[in-house]
C-alpha cells in the first residue's frame, strides 16, 4: 500500500476483513478516510492499525476489536450494515478505539463494550443499538389479560347497577 497515492481508499471484501497491523506509514499515501467494508465480519487483531484521517468501518456482521484502533479523524464503525438483524460491534478488554482528532460514533444490534472508546478532547462518543426493545408481556400474556379484563365476573363486579356487593 506505500506506494499507493488516494484521496480517499476503500477496501471491500467478500467474507471477513482481517486487519493486522495497518499503519499509518503504510497509509501515507492515503490523505482522507479508509473505508473498511465487509459482507462478514471486520475484525482488528494480531497488531495494532492506525490511519491519520478519517476511518469508516463497515460489517454486514460483526465489527471486532481485539488490538488497538487509532484514527486521525473521525472513526464511524457500522456493525448490521445490511439490517439483517445480526451484527455486534465488540471491543475486547486491553483493546482502545481512539480518535485523536474527531469523534466516535459506533452503530450495531449490540455493542459490547470490554475496553475503551477514547474521542479527541473536542470529539464525542455516540452508541447507537439498533437492537428491538422486548416486551416482557407475550401476546398469549396479553390474550390472557384482554380476556379477563371483559369477562361477565368484572363487569358484574364492577358495575355500579348491580347491588349486593
Amino acid at each position: 500500500i506505500t506506494n499507493l497515492t488516494a484521496a480517499t481508499l476503500t477496501i471491500n471484501a467478500t467474507g471477513n476483513l482481517i486487519v493486522d497491523g495497518l499503519t499509518s506509514a503504510e497509509l501515507s499515501g492515503v490523505s482522507g478516510l479508509l473505508t473498511l467494508t465487509a459482507t462478514d465480519d471486520v475484525i482488528f487483531q494480531t497488531a495494532a492499525s492506525s490511519h491519520n484521517g478519517a476511518v469508516t468501518v463497515k460489517a454486514d456482521d460483526d465489527i471486532e476489536v481485539k488490538v488497538d484502533v487509532t484514527a486521525g479523524g473521525n472513526f464511524t464503525a457500522t456493525a448490521d450494515n445490511d439490517s439483517s438483524g445480526a451484527g455486534n460491534f465488540t471491543v475486547d478488554s486491553g483493546a482502545t478505539v481512539t480518535s485523536s482528532s474527531g469523534n466516535i460514533s459506533i452503530t450495531a444490534f449490540e455493542i459490547v463494550e470490554n475496553g475503551t472508546l477514547t474521542a479527541s478532547i473536542s470529539g464525542s462518543v455516540t452508541r447507537t443499538e439498533t437492537k428491538p426493545v422486548t416486551s416482557t408481556t407475550t401476546t398469549a400474556e396479553e390474550a390472557e389479560i384482554d380476556q379477563g379484563t371483559n369477562s361477565t365476573f368484572v363487569q358484574d363486579f364492577t358495575s355500579p347497577t348491580e347491588s349486593g356487593c
